[in-house]
Order: structure tokens, then C-alpha cells, then sequence
């Protein structure tokens, strides 16, 4: 009973986080190493690959 009523839960947050799909996305400006800031939205109907590296 209990994992009836948690799959359930599960089933509905996700139909209902779903429903607003596809969200705008939030503006992203990136830094250059020339100090320049470019925006992503320049690039808006164009594919852009971006890759964020971590490290310490």
C-alpha cells in the first residue's frame, strides 16, 4: 500500500512539474578571458555547446 501511494506521489509531481515545459531559460553571460561579456541569448536559434570545468 505504501509504495502504491509513494508512486503515485512521484507519478503526480512529475505530471505536474511537466506541465510548464518548455520554460524560457534564464539569461546566461559568460566572461571572456579578454574580460568581454558575451550573452548567451546572442546566440538564440543557433546550437551552442557549453562545458564547465571545475577545479581547485
Amino acid at each position: 500500500m505504501l509504495r502504491k501511494l509513494t508512486s503515485l506521489a512521484v507519478l503526480t509531481g512529475i505530471a505536474a512539474y511537466a506541465v510548464n515545459l518548455p520554460r524560457p531559460a534564464a539569461e546566461v553571460a559568460i566572461v571572456t578571458p579578454k574580460g568581454d561579456q558575451e550573452l548567451l541569448s546572442k546566440y538564440r536559434g543557433k546550437i551552442v555547446i557549453l562545458t564547465f570545468i571545475l577545479s581547485t
